[in-house]
């Protein structure tokens, strides 16, 4: 897959919810990430477990671990901007802060996105 990519960027989602353990998630990011994904992804948002706290810090450790230039997504359940900075500090916590950029962090939450226009409002 990731010789099929070409230049674009290869995203692995591994639906992290369904995988039952942190070592399941662990051992699924490392398993990406030696595929070749450019960014790996906590989950598509469409299940009943999305992105959790605990299984954005086991991919981000893995990641950090691997010393490679993996990005990191967090998606699904993500709805306030009180959520979308834990795990922007949890990110920052365990990469450092220059590391979360677009280029390498990023949140996928459509529902994110009507929170940050109503406090837009009330400014």
């Amino acid at each position: 897959v990731k010789e099929a990519c070409g230049e674009a960027h290869l995203k692995v989602i591994l639906e992290t919810g369904e995988l039952q353990t942190l070592e399941n998630v662990r051992k699924a990011s490392d398993i990406a990430m030696h595929a070749g994904a450019d960014f790996i992804k906590t989950s598509t948002g469409k299940v009943s477990i999305n992105a959790t706290l605990k299984a954005a810090e086991a991919m981000l450790g893995v990641i950090k671990s691997s010393q490679t230039d993996c990005g990191f997504k967090a998606a699904g359940g993500i709805r306030t901007l009180d959520d979308a900075v834990q795990y922007i500090e949890l990110a920052e916590r365990i990469m450092g802060e220059d590391w979360v950029t677009a280029d390498n962090f990023r949140i996928g939450a459509s529902s994110l996105l009507q929170d940050l226009q109503s406090l837009l409002v009330k400014v």
